[in-house]
């Protein structure tokens, strides 16, 4: 006895089969690149204002204080134009660049460096050029409207990562996951495509032998169309065979009834004239 599909089935099932192994396939190929090993590195630079008379550094006399250059040097530094001199340079240009949140709400004048890339290596070196580049974008803009260098904005170190933390590394586990929930998967559908395709082909047997209850009859149109049609036919036949059972003992011509009638009635003993 077989316990599974035959080859036959499993040549039928190839549409079921090869669309999940592509689905499968797809899934896995992007779970590997979304999940691959990556590495991440921070740091913050806060805006401090020199010591010395300031009114002639417009940057020093933003309103409402320094978190307004902070955000100017950010955008300057988050712009297409840098980031694609950051991938010329041999630097990733996916780094993110942001204020620290502040509950109070009042701002803080600080920015907030963060890098992941694939290596461990063009992280830190991305993020140590990340940071040199706000303090260069900070001084050329203080440089260009001629402020004096001690009024100068320093662009001071509050935090720093030294090494890379490494991310996302269960990516062969959830690949390796997808490939076999993908392969169970195709198997557990072709299986079944089988198992419904003998029912509908053992209850089309039945119905062809007439021997079929009415609790078994298949939910598919075709073959619920197959079992009217056999329905019909044996109505028919069964019509053919006792209608003339019928018809003798039902339905017999009124003048023989009539002549029976005559016959019962004169059939009895003649009697006698009084």
């Amino acid at each position: 006895m077989r316990l599974g599909p035959s080859r036959t089935a499993w040549r039928r099932g190839w549409t079921i089969v090869l669309p999940t192994l592509v689905l499968t396939a797809a899934l896995a190929v992007g779970a590997g690149i979304y999940l691959r090993t990556r590495y991440t590195a921070s740091g913050t630079l806060i805006f401090l204002a020199a010591n010395s008379n300031r009114t002639s550094n417009p940057y020093a006399n933003f309103q409402p204080g320094l978190q307004a250059t902070a955000i100017v040097v950010g955008d300057s530094v988050g712009s297409r134009a840098t980031r694609a001199q950051f991938e010329t340079d041999g630097f990733d240009g996916g780094y993110t660049i942001a204020q620290p949140s502040d509950p109070t709400g009042a701002g803080v004048p600080a920015l907030q460096l963060s890098v992941t890339t694939p290596h461990a290596e063009s992280t830190m070196s991305t993020l140590k050029h990340l940071s040199s580049e706000v303090r260069d974008e900070l001084a050329r803009r203080e440089k260009a409207v001629g402020a004096p260098k001690r009024t100068w904005i320093q662009a001071h170190t509050a935090s720093m990562d030294t090494a890379a933390t490494k991310q996302h590394g269960n990516a062969p586990i959830i690949v390796g996951l997808i490939v076999i929930i993908g392969l169970a998967t195709s198997i557990g559908l072709t299986l079944l495509a089988e198992s419904r395709a003998r029912r509908l082909r053992r209850r089309a047997a039945l119905l062809a032998a007439g021997d079929v209850p009415r609790a078994t009859l298949p939910s598919d149109p075709r073959a619920l169309n197959l079992a009217l049609e056999a329905f019909r036919t044996a109505l028919a036949v069964a019509q053919d065979v006792a209608g003339p059972k019928v018809a003798s003992a039902d339905s017999a011509p009124a003048g023989s009834r009539s002549e029976g009638a005559r016959a019962s009635g004169s059939g009895g003993p003649d009697t006698p004239n009084a």
